[in-house]
């Protein structure tokens, strides 16, 4: 390093290793996929029926898609229009 200049940090890896760049992205993409998988679960779990959340079917394929109905029983059910106007005006 020459004087008075300063290093990067975090250092690019444009320099490294083709071991170096793989491995992050591998890690990179097993975080982004621990980051994921969550969300697909809720929205998977969102378009079931109860049926098939009370025989403890979470990860299979759903018995049927019903999206509009269990989305239009959130809606009739809870104020989300207030919950989203609150949270475009918080943020």
């Amino acid at each position: 390093m020459k004087k008075g200049g300063s290093k990067m940090f975090p250092q690019s890896l444009e320099n490294s290793s083709f071991f170096a760049k793989g491995s992050y992205r591998i890690i990179l993409y097993i975080f982004l996929l621990i980051w994921l998988l969550p969300l697909f679960g809720i929205l998977v779990t969102s378009v079931r029926s109860l049926e098939d959340l009370n025989t403890g079917n979470y990860w299979g394929w759903p018995s049927g898609f019903f999206l509009i109905e269990n989305y239009s029983e959130v809606f009739k059910a809870t104020p989300m229009f207030k919950y989203f106007f609150n949270s475009i005006v918080i943020t």
